[in-house]
């Protein structure tokens, strides 16, 4: 791409043979010089050579597998879950209790719809994984540990608000040839006194009774 100016006008490639750009293209008014019109046409090249350079480059990463969560659950002694992940939102989101001990367990598959490729000859590992806060963009790390294509991590998750782990944040911490894909998931850690926590498996139990008693006066009257 070459640019010249001739008789009050620049032209992109020549005079005879080029097109014509009469009006600076930032104010739509005569260019006032030579000197303006060869600094913005300078200005240009730049632009549309990185502009080629981004369209010739490859735009989507190779990935080496697809992270498929399994199991998200919360050790029962530690904390509540006071709202699961729902399967029909965009991304994962689960609402627990601060200082919950989260356990999550995830294939590393090469079809993501396919748990039957679980790339079991990764070889065994640890990983970091980094989460931010959405708010304050603060960042932890929680371990992950790789065995035969299992990805394993248990955390304490001690500081309350929304806590975000994304395709872009795990990579970071990866090798630059070793891509993994994931839908983000958010973790909402809600500070809640234990007083007002639901016992679940108390309050299963006692609807369990409940039923069995209507259940058993029923068959009484029957009979």
């Amino acid at each position: 791409m070459m640019y010249t100016w001739n008789k009050d006008n620049l032209y992109l490639n020549s005079a005879i043979d080029g097109s014509i750009i009469p009006n600076d293209p930032r104010s739509g008014e005569k260019w006032a010089n030579e000197s303006v019109a060869m600094l913005w046409a300078e200005a240009e090249k730049v632009r549309a050579e990185a502009q080629a350079l981004l369209l010739s480059s490859p735009q989507s990463l190779n990935y080496t597998g697809h992270i498929v969560f399994t199991s998200n659950v919360v050790n029962e002694n530690t904390g509540t879950v006071l709202q699961a992940p729902n399967p029909e939102a965009e991304f994962s989101e689960m609402t627990i209790t601060k200082n919950s001990v989260l356990k999550l367990v995830a294939n590393i598959q090469s079809d993501k719809n396919d748990e039957a490729t679980v790339l079991t000859d990764l070889p065994n590992d640890m990983f970091r994984i980094p989460i931010r806060n959405q708010d304050t963009a603060e960042q932890d790390l929680l371990l992950g540990t790789l065995d035969k294509g299992i990805l394993t991590v248990e955390a304490v998750m001690d500081k309350a608000g929304y806590w975000e782990v994304t395709e872009a944040l795990i990579n970071s911490k990866l090798p630059d040839d070793f891509n993994l894909a994931m839908e983000k998931m958010v973790f909402a850690v809600v500070s809640v006194p234990k007083a007002s926590m639901v016992d679940t498996t108390t309050s299963e139990a006692s609807s369990s009774q409940a039923i069995e008693s209507v259940s058993n006066a029923a068959e009484a009257s029957d009979s």
